[in-house]
């Protein structure tokens, strides 16, 4: 059964990367470029655990299972709630430093070596201190998932604020509403499993739903924008 959730995890997040880097492709527009990289490296990850429970963890789909899912994935979907919320400026600022912290984080975790029983008592555990990944790299990853998760959900309170004070789009409110619920669904299912010993067995489960409900808020986002009417004001005459 676990196998057969991981298998439709990474066909759904594998279809839903095509279908918005495809919107990039025609739209060019920087946000959907790093949701849809996001998607893709969640459907490398769950690809991952797929030849995991398929088999066992080797090296490789350990390596990728960390990088793409722990390190990159949380850090490139709050990319682009940060491009849709604070602006093309702050987005690409934003992405630079993102990017060049992922690339040598990336490099150091490529390059070293994965004690293979730590690795799986840490992705049932949370503890990462024995598996063999560089400190560096440890340290970009829960900076990476602490910030971009702080934008998903952060963007969705700002967007819910200037709706209000502003009467701008509603429509952004709700999509970054949808996308920090399907990201709080997956992270929150990592978090339990960690802490009350349930295990990679019910992120798996919280996969296909949490991505799901992500990719809705992604095509909400791409929809064009409609401005709240304004309040109609009374006649004083």
């Amino acid at each position: 059964m676990i196998l057969v959730l991981a298998v439709l995890s990474t066909l759904i997040s594998a279809a839903f990367a095509g279908m918005v880097l495809k919107q990039y492709a025609l739209r060019r527009k920087p946000f959907q470029l790093f949701w849809g990289l996001g998607l893709l490296f969640f459907a490398i990850a769950a690809g991952s655990e797929v030849v995991a429970f398929a088999g066992e963890w080797s090296i490789a789909s350990a390596k990728a299972f960390y990088v793409f899912g722990g390190m990159l994935l949380v850090g490139f979907l709050g990319l682009g709630s940060t491009y849709i919320t604070f602006g093309e400026k702050a987005g690409r600022v934003t992405a630079t430093i993102v990017v060049a912290l992922a690339v040598v984080a990336v490099g150091l975790v490529l390059f070293s070596d994965i004690d293979l029983a730590a690795f799986e008592n840490a992705i049932e555990t949370g503890e990462w201190g024995e598996v063999g990944i560089p400190t560096f790299s440890r340290i970009v990853t829960v900076v990476l998932n602490i910030v971009g998760s702080s934008i998903l959900i952060g963007g969705a309170l700002y967007s819910g604020i200037m709706v209000w004070k502003k009467r701008q789009d509603k429509d952004r409110l709700i999509a970054n509403s949808v996308i920090a619920l399907g990201a709080l669904v997956i992270a929150s299912a990592g978090t339990l499993g960690a802490l009350f010993g349930f295990g990679q067995e019910i992120h798996t489960i919280a996969q296909a739903p949490g991505i799901t409900i992500m990719f809705v808020g992604f095509l909400l986002a791409g929809r064009p924008s409609k401005k709240l009417p304004e309040p109609v004001q009374e006649s004083t005459g």
